[in-house]
């Protein structure tokens, strides 16, 4: 970043030298960025240290088991619990040591985290030694709650990594082993791991704990009933979100993580939803059925059901009343990440209620699973279509090559029966490949101007007049 600001730096007076800012601009443009090039680096996590350190720790830990392997069995069990305790206290207690100096902090995480894996194994160990039955999902939850407390005790990230991996694993086996909902495991993630990134400014805790909260939430869906739903209501959590901690000052990075993993949830189901058998016999059926429990007095297993949505809504009406406050309205950017998403989400919600009504809905089911599928796919093609766009008129690769590969899937998904109807298949697949046709020329042709433009020493024609210095959020914008 700070190689990027010294560049910015160096820039402004050529661009006053070429006229394209004026003297008053550019000095706005140097105090906005001045100060954050002399900023003192800040000393970030040492992962190849911790990696290849912990993996060699977890090793000789390993090495050391297996020396006594053979003896195991003629152990005395004290003097199994004395081995791993004792490598368990000797392990944080190096790590402790070694955490007093700076340099020496990679070494220190390795060492913790070899700590925790003993106290896992002293878990299992303990529960063998004592002849111990218990529930054995308990076993992945204390696991978890000992690696949380390290993690904010030190503070560390590696510890939040192994309790954004064990929390979920503790859900999805009490889950799917013993049909036990544990609607708490997302707060845990929540608080727990999702509150220290934010604090330590991770951001591969915070994708961690993304990814966790989403599988410990689908973990809380009755008989996988809900699935579906609490997936679309995530992603269009995450892209709010992505909106409203796109500025946040403290943690920049925050904004493209859940504007990431948004788009990676949204896109398959947003494709998923434009078929009409999956939404007549899997989606809408599969969910909205599921109703029928608030009679049967589940109304705390379908907590999760009800409160994810309203969130998602919450957040997005949010992000959207931001985006249109700042007049970001007639946007690509706030359309494609924003208005869309919503609109396809409410269109679910609307079709998810409208056939809960029960066997009323049923004559109609047929024509709003295809006015559902029609939203979807005009959905589909927009972003398709609007980074097809935007890469070929900002000569941006990224969204040329992303356009072209969502409307190449939804050609492709719509016609992939070459068996049937070859006259509609062969003009769909003619009318792509003249797209991505048209869409090589006009970027090829766009770079090439721009390419011509600064070699003769101009700046390429500006798309819009460059009048007030922008937002410094505006120039970091995506699509």
């Amino acid at each position: 970043m700070k190689s990027q600001i010294r560049w910015l730096l160096a820039q402004i007076e050529i661009w006053v030298a070429e006229g394209i800012i004026q003297p008053a601009q550019a000095e706005v443009l140097r105090r906005r960025y001045a100060a954050a090039a002399e900023e003192p680096a800040k000393p970030g996590v040492p992962w190849a240290i911790i990696l290849f350190a912990g993996f060699g720790a977890v090793v000789i830990g390993l090495g050391v088991i297996l020396l006594f392997a053979y003896n195991w069995e003629k152990m005395h069990r004290f003097v199994k619990l004395g081995l791993v305790f004792g490598a368990l206290a000797a392990a944080h207690g190096a790590g402790l040591v070694l955490r007093r100096r700076e340099n020496l902090r990679g070494f220190s995480d390795a060492l913790h985290l070899l700590g925790t894996m003993l106290f896992g194994a002293g878990i299992w160990l303990v529960a063998q030694v004592y002849h111990i039955s218990a529930h054995y999902p308990n076993a992945f939850f204390v696991w978890a709650a000992g690696a949380l407390l390290l993690a904010w005790a030190l503070p560390s990230v590696p510890q939040g990594l192994v309790a954004a991996i064990l929390i979920p694993v503790w859900a999805c086996s009490e889950a799917f082993g013993f049909e036990n909902h544990q609607l708490l495991a997302p707060l845990f993630i929540l608080v727990g791991t999702g509150w220290l990134a934010w604090r330590l400014r991770s951001p591969v805790l915070l994708l961690a704990s993304v990814v966790s909260f989403t599988v410990a939430t689908l973990a809380t869906a009755f008989d996988g009933t809900h699935v579906f739903l609490l997936l679309v209501s995530t992603a269009l959590l995450l892209a709010g979100l992505g909106r409203l901690t796109r500025d946040h000052a403290d943690f920049p990075a925050s904004g493209a993580i859940f504007h990431f993993t948004g788009r990676v949830l949204y896109y398959p189901l947003l494709f998923i939803t434009t078929w009409m058998d999956a939404l007549r016999h899997g989606l809408l059926r599969h969910s909205y059925h599921s109703f029928s429990l608030w009679a049967d007095g589940s109304v705390v297993d379908l907590a999760p059901a009800v409160i994810v949505p309203l969130v998602a809504v919450a957040v997005m009406a949010a992000a959207l009343v931001r985006g249109v406050q700042r007049g970001e309205e007639r946007s690509f950017v706030f359309l494609n990440r924003l208005a869309v998403p919503a609109s396809v989400f409410f269109l679910y919600i609307a079709g998810w209620f409208a056939l809960s009504i029960g066997p009323a809905a049923d004559k109609f089911e047929d024509a709003l699973c295809l006015a559902m599928a029609i939203g979807a796919s005009a959905a589909f093609l927009f972003h398709a279509l609007g980074y097809m766009r935007k890469g070929c008129v900002e000569t941006s690769l990224v969204h040329a090559v992303a356009g072209s590969i969502l409307f190449g899937t939804w050609v492709l998904g719509r016609y992939r029966d070459l068996f049937g109807s070859l006259l509609s298949r062969g003009i769909a697949f003619i009318v792509m490949g003249v797209a991505l046709f048209a869409v090589a020329v006009l970027y090829h042709r766009n770079r090439k101007r721009r390419l011509d433009a600064a070699a003769a020493g101009a700046s390429p024609p500006a798309t819009a007049p460059a009048a007030p210095v922008p937002n410094a959020s505006s120039q970091r914008e995506e699509g």
